[in-house]
């Protein structure tokens, strides 16, 4: 995974995550690097569905093309995904995160830190 992206699985609150940890402008190229391991770490679990957490705290941006793209990977893997946790104190991506969720139907946490999501 390039330096722009991480992604690990987690433990939080004693649930099992899929989280994802981005840094600076999320390009094109990057985006589909990102979907590509995110499907490989997803093939490990086929049996469950899954909490993604999406560290947004370093992002600045995202192209457009990036945001379809993350789209359409969610839509394929919305079978897998049980709900996401958008964790950004940016307007732009928690306006992003919003269009994800209205157009994949999957409940979607957006917050501005980590501990925030436990309070909801």
């Amino acid at each position: 995974m390039s330096a722009n992206t991480f992604i690990e699985w987690v433990e939080i609150e004693n649930k099992e995550c899929l989280r994802f940890c981005f840094h600076g402008h999320l390009h094109t190229s990057e985006a589909r690097r990102a979907i590509a391991e995110w499907k490989r770490m997803y093939a490990s679990r086929t049996d469950q569905q899954v909490i993604l957490v999406w560290d947004c705290i370093d992002m600045v941006d995202y192209d457009s093309e990036a945001r379809k793209l993350w789209t359409k990977a969610l839509k394929e893997l919305k079978h897998q995904t049980k709900e996401i946790w958008v964790i950004s104190d940016s307007s732009l991506i928690k306006m992003g995160a919003g269009v994800m969720a209205m157009t994949t139907h999957i409940r979607t946490k957006v917050v501005d830190s980590e501990e925030q999501i436990f309070k909801l």
